[in-house]
């Protein structure tokens, strides 16, 4: 049982490490700024998971200039998953990018 366990986490990590490698090479369509918000998405734990605000965005990425407009290019771009309804709207990286998605809150 132990033995299973561990093989799905190394499954699990390594379709982790491909999909990241996978997105890395399509990031380099992006300028830099937008770069920069895609891998703090990916990167980040909470942000990669459960989605993140413009408003916490805005704060971890004080270095990025206009930050709500790179979000808005992005996520018309397909390049964000889009969850939850305004204003408590939460974006994640959208690996696989064939088509926009916009997923319902849990209720």
């Amino acid at each position: 049982m132990i033995a299973s366990a561990l093989e799905q986490r190394e499954k699990d990590l390594q379709k982790k490490q491909q999909e990241g490698a996978q997105a890395s090479l399509d990031l380099s369509e992006l300028t830099a700024q937008e770069q920069a918000v895609m891998k703090f998405l990916m990167q980040d734990q909470v942000a990669s998971n459960q989605g993140i605000s413009l408003d916490m965005l805005q704060a971890k990425l004080t270095d990025v200039p206009d930050v709500a407009r790179l979000i808005a290019d992005l996520d018309k771009n397909n390049w964000l998953i889009t969850m939850g309804i305004a204003p408590k709207v939460r974006y994640k990286a959208n690996l696989n990018r064939k088509r926009g998605k916009v997923l319902q809150p849990k209720v």
